[in-house]
């Protein structure tokens, strides 16, 4: 949502649900990621080996690891496929469209019309109901 922005995603949802989004929505999807990892970071930082039973029982250090792994292995997910995916349009060539951020023509030059309707909503044209297939 940072790299895209609040306002142009708010834009694309008032072209497509003719209908505007609320501050409220806009706040939680600015603020949500900050809060997400604030609360990762924090829970890492202030980590404790857990025990059972009040202490009697202790885990071995394999358990810890494999609890990690899989921590790890959810949260780096979106990051570790973003990096390769750059690598491969790197290696095509194309890493510029990977890395803009106004990659919305792109997108959009797949349905036929819909570029042209979305212009016109850029340029705060009213698009018809005719124009909407």
């Amino acid at each position: 949502m940072w790299i895209y922005g609040v306002g142009r995603f708010s834009s694309d949802l008032k072209f497509m649900l003719e209908t505007n989004v609320s501050w409220y929505w806009k706040f939680c999807w600015s603020i949500t990621p900050v809060i997400l990892t604030a609360i990762f970071v924090l829970a890492a930082v202030d980590w404790k080996t857990p025990s059972y039973g009040g202490g009697a029982v202790h885990y071995t250090d394999w358990v810890h690891y494999v609890g990690w792994a899989l921590t790890l292995l959810v949260t780096l997910q979106i990051p570790i496929i973003a990096v390769i995916m750059v690598a491969i349009y790197a290696a095509k060539g194309k890493a510029r469209a990977v890395v803009s951020t106004d990659n919305t023509r792109g997108y959009w030059s797949r349905t036929e019309g819909a570029w042209s309707r979305y212009e016109l909503f850029a340029k705060g044209a009213k698009c018809t109901d005719n124009a909407r297939d």
